[in-house]
């Protein structure tokens, strides 16, 4: 995404650990924010708790929502200097053995999309995610969504900016069970007007909870801090205070299918 720094090594590698060893450097909160309200807007659906995660990255989103885990405890795992000792085969058994054995019993099935081959390769491989597909259907429009026919819900924490309205427009087309509820949080610097557009022609109704911002992550560098600055103003939005004192702030929105009972987003997230 234009702006921010580019980390496509650590969205690539093998497994999370490099990931999760960074970004516990800079705070990175947004995955339990995400998980707590995919929770909740789990127990919104009716027909079918499946859920299609945007940009699922290692699975981190299905870990929270279904496993007894909290964020914290992710990143003691994932940057322990213990584990990193372990290699690639090594360390999926012991993740895949760690995890069933704090499966809620209420799990839901989670299939995911990201471009990272490895990513998706690991949380399936983990048992984090159900099923899924690795491509990017911003750029090729010949990658295979079929996958997600049966999802109740499109659920995305950090992956808007990295893809647009496309994205989301083609999952829709290929869910053909019901119509999935979207639901996700949004960096406040970048817009998510299109996304918005897009679902409500489609008769969803959008709700975008300016008022519950949620700490992202630190800012890595001043060129991100410049990039932000200038989405805010391109949005004719002011820094609030998470922004000034120097994280990205995230907020959270909801889209309801047309002929569905309309939850207030202020009540899923407080």
């Amino acid at each position: 995404m234009a702006g921010k720094r580019d980390f496509t090594a650590l969205y690539t590698a093998p497994d999370p650990r490099p990931y999760f060893t960074y970004f516990r450097s800079l705070e990175y909160g947004v995955v339990g924010a995400g998980a707590r309200l995919f929770r909740r807007l789990v127990d919104e659906l009716e027909e079918t708790r499946a859920v299609a995660d945007v940009c699922c990255s290692f699975g981190q989103d299905a870990a929270l929502l279904n496993h007894r885990v909290s964020e914290q405890e992710l990143f003691d795992r994932w940057a322990d200097p213990d584990l990193a000792r372990l290699d690639h085969d090594a360390l999926v058994a012991a993740d895949r053995a760690w995890f069933a054995e704090r499966r809620r019993d209420d799990a839901v099935t989670v299939l995911g999309l990201d471009a990272s081959v490895p990513a998706v390769e690991y949380g399936l491989a983990v048992g984090l995610l159900d099923g899924g597909r690795a491509g990017d259907p911003e750029a090729d429009p010949d990658v295979d969504l079929s996958v997600f026919a049966p999802v109740g819900g499109v659920v995305v924490t950090g992956g808007i900016g990295y893809v647009g309205e496309r994205t989301f427009a083609r999952l829709l087309d290929h869910t053909t069970e019901v119509a999935p509820w979207v639901c996700g949080l949004v960096l406040r610097w970048v817009d998510l007007g299109p996304i918005a557009r897009m679902l409500a022609a489609r008769g969803y109704d959008v709700q975008v909870g300016e008022r519950h911002p949620v700490v992202q992550r630190r800012l890595a560098d001043d060129d991100e801090r410049a990039a932000m600055l200038a989405g805010l103003a391109a949005l004719g939005r002011q820094p609030g205070e998470l922004e000034a004192r120097g994280y990205h702030a995230a907020v959270p929105f909801l889209a309801v299918p047309p002929g569905r009972r309309v939850p207030s987003l202020d009540r899923l997230v407080s």
